[in-house]
């Protein structure tokens, strides 16, 4: 017997908003070979996404989408529009969105059109700087899409560039950069729009840039980011004390900001170089995968993070690209997500169904946290979300099943219902269904119990 307990009488925390996920705007973009969804696929897809109840997406965004042939900005490009009605159709379900502030650094500064006519270093910065503001004004205020909340300063910046120029440090030019676009949007009166996140650090288990970023960059960034990817062999690990560390480390590096901390990309490795053309069989074997998602999550939650951004949501083919290498691209489609491209298979991965259950009843901004105490390979989280509704977490990581108690401090009035996600039992299929109720928990009071089966999780909601 397993016992976990929960004092819900009493906020540990008020800063999670939400299960969030990588999931790029290409919906709606042109493919020189046609490689595009249907509108039956974009309807099919976005609907996904809306019963999953997203709370946050960071997409992918860089200057080609406005920056025409001839050197010069078209604002009502094809990519523009196309990025704006992905966006749109976001925002009508209550999804903010993250949005790329181009990728490399500085690789997209110094070979990009922000270099052109120029070896100076400042005045490039200058460029881009100019760019993200004008990009938020299109994006924002022209366009209406309110939800385009949080700009990510470049992706994992802190690695060595190639196109670093000389007598620079990575660091200060990713600050160069992060200072310039903050200047551009202060001096057009557009900082408030947008939050910046940074320095979106990865992958890593010492979260060193959050720290230097801290003490150099903390009048320019809102919110502190950082990211790793659990790595093993088989799936028979109690990774949670791994995702507690790693979410710790880069919390801890920013704590004396106040700010918060996203982790902002995650996942798991877990695949043969040589057998890279069966990627999701071997990552995702048996559903596996999605108890140590739900182990990140409940990891963060319990730790204060405000969100998790799992890479990646869906495969998704990259418009125009057609890169293979031994990161799951096969002809420009980047086969990292929890279900298949639709132009693939309408048949989401085991991982899906898990996933789905973590975004859609984990709750929202405004969702308080309870602290609580585990037992083992049990893991527990427990949430007042911000409609009202409690729920709980509980994770079984272990190979047996658990039978297990949970004691609350304070009186659980309501029934609770069980949603169930076994990773040996989950049975795909096209129709993509949230998994549903399939216990309810009556007169609970102060204390309920259930048994889980190995290798798997339970959502507990008061919801119905």
């Amino acid at each position: 017997m397993y016992h976990l307990a929960v004092k819900n009488d009493k906020i540990l925390h008020s800063n999670w908003i939400g299960f969030g996920g990588i999931y790029h705007a290409f919906m709606f973009q042109k493919d020189d070979d046609g490689r595009e969804y249907t509108k039956e696929q974009c309807e099919t897809e976005l609907a996904r996404v809306y019963n999953m109840r997203l709370r946050l997406a960071r997409t992918y965004y860089r200057y080609e989408y406005s920056h025409t042939a001839d050197g010069f900005w078209d604002w009502d490009s094809q990519d523009m529009r196309a990025l704006s009605r992905w966006c749109k159709c976001l925002q009508d379900h209550g999804i903010d969105v993250a949005l790329q502030a181009c990728w490399w650094c500085p690789n997209d500064i110094t070979n990009s059109p922000f270099s052109l006519g120029t070896n100076d270093w400042g005045e490039m910065c200058r460029r881009y700087g100019n760019w993200v503001s004008e990009s938020v004004h299109q994006i924002v205020e022209v366009c209406g899409n309110i939800n385009v909340k949080y700009l990510m300063l470049f992706t994992e910046p802190g690695w060595t560039s190639e196109h670093l120029p000389e007598g620079l440090e990575q660091y200060d030019a990713w600050l160069d950069c992060a200072r310039a676009a903050h200047n551009a949007l202060v001096r057009d009166g557009r900082r408030h729009l947008v939050k910046l996140v940074g320095p979106n650090e990865g992958s890593t288990d010492t979260s060193d840039m959050v720290k230097w970023t801290a003490e150099h960059a903390n009048d320019i960034i809102d919110i502190y980011s950082s990211h790793n990817y659990i790595q093993h062999t088989n799936y028979d690990t109690d990774t949670y004390d791994e995702w507690v560390d790693w979410i710790k480390r880069g919390m801890d590096n920013c704590a004396s900001t106040g700010k918060p901390y996203w982790f902002d990309e995650y996942g798991v490795v877990c695949f043969e170089r040589d057998k890279i053309e069966l990627p999701q069989q071997l990552r995702w074997a048996k559903g596996l995968h999605a108890i140590h998602i739900a182990l990140c999550n409940c990891a963060a939650i319990n730790l204060g993070a405000q969100t998790t951004l799992i890479w990646s949501l869906f495969d998704q083919q990259w418009p125009n690209k057609h890169l293979n290498n031994d990161d799951c691209f096969f002809d420009g489609e980047h086969r990292h997500g929890i279900a298949p491209s639709l132009r693939k298979s309408a048949v989401p991965y085991p991982t899906y169904y898990g996933v789905t259950l973590l975004s859609r009843y984990l709750g929202g901004a405004g969702t308080a946290a309870y602290h609580t105490e585990h037992d083992r390979e049990l893991h527990i989280a427990a949430l007042q979300t911000e409609t009202g509704e409690d729920v709980f977490l509980i994770i079984n990581s272990g190979g047996k099943p658990a039978d297990v108690t949970v004691s609350c401090s304070s009186e659980v009035k309501r029934s609770l219902y069980r949603h169930l996600f076994d990773s040996a039992a989950v049975k795909p299929n096209e129709r993509a269904e949230i998994i549903r109720a399939d216990k309810i928990l009556a007169d609970i009071g102060c204390s309920f119990g259930d048994t889980l089966p190995p290798h798997s999780f339970a959502i507990y909601t008061t919801e119905h």
